[in-house]
């Protein structure tokens, strides 16, 4: 279901408008007033991408994302008119994939449903099966999207990922936010969205939790983020294993 979009969106106007421009692109979209209704959909539908609206009625919106992560994995998008670093930090938080405001308009969120429909990656993270080997132990497989230290492995999340295989391709070279906003996401770093910093946060933390004490990702000041250390590609692993047969 390359083409399907669940669109979660209470204003009448606004989803008629978002369907249309979407339907011109070539989707499907299927419009929902509330969660409920999208969550009984998605019991038996799983979509290429969903799009919720953060404004929904009620006292603890933010509550919504946890509910859709129950029951789906598909890359949800909050497009949100919050432009505030507490409520993307949260969404982010709460299992969202990516964070677009409103006022931005509907280019960039159809750009990245672009990409997310056609499965793209940036070309260096095009082919399938792939394994990141670090020095110091760490194993990254990129396609099952974790992260292994001798007996302990720790789950991404798409963004994750994407950000952590750049940053990989490019070890002990600086990377700034524009460059991993738009090799992760296709589209360009506004100066303001945090979303970059709270991706590598949460990595750090995640390799953290698994015992390696040496910061792998530091902060380049005022320019971006480096991959300390020493890594290899491995890819086609299942591929070759078969072969082998």
């Amino acid at each position: 279901m390359d083409k399907d979009i669940f669109l979660i969106e209470d204003d009448a106007m606004s989803a008629s408008i978002m369907s249309h421009f979407f339907s011109r692109q070539g989707y499907q979209v299927t419009t929902f007033s509330d969660v409920s209704s999208a969550m009984l959909k998605l019991n038996n539908v799983m979509p290429r991408c969903i799009i919720l609206d953060l404004e929904l009625d009620g006292d603890a919106p933010l509550d919504n994302i946890a509910k859709i992560r129950l029951l789906s994995a598909a890359f949800l998008i909050v497009y949100s008119s919050y432009r505030r670093f507490d409520i993307e930090t949260l969404a982010y938080q709460g299992g969202c994939d990516q964070y677009i405001s409103k006022d931005r308009g509907l280019i960039p969120l159809l750009h990245t449903v672009n990409q997310i429909s056609v499965g793209s990656d940036p070309q260096h993270m095009a082919a399938n099966e792939k394994l990141w080997l670090y020095d110091n132990g760490l194993v990254f497989d990129y396609t099952n999207r974790t992260i292994m230290f001798e007996d302990r492995t720790a789950n991404l999340t798409r963004i994750e990922a994407r950000t952590l295989s750049v940053l990989s391709s490019s070890a002990n070279r600086t990377m700034n936010r524009d460059v991993l906003t738009r090799s992760t996401t296709g589209r360009d770093f506004d100066g303001i969205s945090r979303s970059v910093d709270l991706t590598v946060s949460k990595i750090r933390g995640k390799i953290r939790s698994l015992g390696i004490k040496n910061e792998m990702i530091v902060t380049v000041q005022s320019m971006g983020y480096q991959l300390k250390a020493t890594c290899q590609l491995s890819e086609n692993v299942h591929r070759n294993d078969q072969n082998a047969h």
